[in-house]
C-alpha cells in the first residue's frame, strides 16, 4: 500500500492543501517529497516548458522536454500516488491556495505570492538558493506573526543581472528573475530536505514553528557560515506592505 510505512504522515497530510509556485529544481523536489509522504491536494503553477538544461537538477527526465513544467510534473506525481488530487496551471502566479511555497527565481514573482498571503491571510514558505546552491535559504511568513517576505527580501530589489537578448525579444521578460546559475541537484535535495520539514511543520505534522526566527540559512559549503549547519534568524518586522506604520510615514 502506497505511504505503508508512514501511515501517520498520510493520514495527518491527506486532508492539506499545498500550492507550489516554481515547479523548477526547488518546486519539483518538494513536490516529490510532500507526495511521497502522503500528502492529499497540491496545485502546481509555472509558466514555462521544460529546456534540457533544467534536467542536470530537475526530478523529471527528457521525456519532458518541451512540455509544461507544471504539467509534466503532475503527471509523474500521479504515478507516484495515483490517488493524488494534482492541479497543473501553466500561467504565471495570480492566486492559490492553502499553504504557499514559493519557489519562483524572480522577486516580481515573490511579491504577488507576498501580496496574496497578506491579502488572504494565508502562509508561506519561501526557498531559494545562494550562487551554485551552495547554500539556501528558507524564509517562514505568516500574516500578523511574522514579518513578511518584502521585510527581509526587498533589498534584492535593487540588485541587477547582466541583460541579455530576451531583454528584448521576449515580450514577457522579467528583469527581476535570476538568471540560470550552476548547481548540483544533491545540494538541491538537501536545502530542499531542509525545506521539507518547515513545510510538515506548517501542516502540524512535525515540529512547530519558530516565529521569532522565521529565517533559516542552511549552509552546505559557503564560506563565511558555519559549515554543515541550519542557522535560524529574525527577521525585523516592518516595511510598507505589511506595517501600516510604515505607509503613514511614506505619505507624510
Amino acid at each position: 500500500m502506497f505511504c505503508a510505512r508512514n501511515p501517520k504522515e498520510r493520514e495527518a497530510l491527506a486532508g492539506k492543501v499545498v500550492s507550489i509556485v516554481g515547479c523548477g529544481s526547488f518546486g519539483a523536489a518538494l513536490a516529490d517529497m510532500l507526495v511521497r509522504a502522503g500528502l492529499g491536494r497540491l496545485l502546481l503553477i509555472d509558466p514555462e516548458l521544460l529546456s534540457v538544461e533544467n534536467l542536470g537538477r530537475h526530478v523529471l527526465a527528457s521525456s519532458d522536454i518541451g512540455r509544461p513544467k507544471a504539467e509534466a510534473l503532475a503527471n509523474r506525481l500521479r504515478e507516484i500516488n495515483p490517488e493524488l488530487n494534482v492541479e497543473a496551471r501553466q500561467e504565471k502566479f495570480r492566486d492559490a491556495e492553502g499553504l504557499l511555497v514559493c519557489c519562483a527565481d524572480s522577486r516580481r514573482c515573490e511579491s504577488m505570492v507576498n501580496a496574496v498571503s497578506l491579502a488572504r491571510g494565508l502562509p508561506a514558505v519561501y526557498i531559494g538558493a545562494y550562487g551554485a546552491a551552495r547554500a539556501g535559504e528558507v524564509q517562514i511568513c505568516v500574516p500578523g506573526k511574522t514579518a513578511c517576505r518584502e521585510c527581509f527580501a526587498q533589498f534584492r530589489d535593487t540588485e541587477e543581472h547582466p541583460p541579455g537578448q530576451e531583454r528584448y525579444t521576449d515580450p514577457d521578460f522579467d528583469p527581476t528573475r535570476v538568471p540560470g546559475q550552476t548547481g548540483l541537484w544533491g545540494s538541491v535535495l538537501a536545502i530542499g530536505g531542509i525545506a521539507f520539514h518547515a513545510v510538515l511543520a506548517f501542516l502540524e505534522v512535525r515540529g512547530a514553528i519558530d516565529f521569532e526566527r522565521p529565517l533559516w540559512i542552511v549552509n552546505l559549503d559557503y564560506a563565511g557560515f558555519q559549515p554543515f549547519a541550519v542557522t535560524f534568524a529574525r527577521v525585523k518586522r516592518g516595511c510598507a506592505v505589511c506595517d501600516e506604520a510604515m505607509i503613514a510615514e511614506l505619505t507624510v
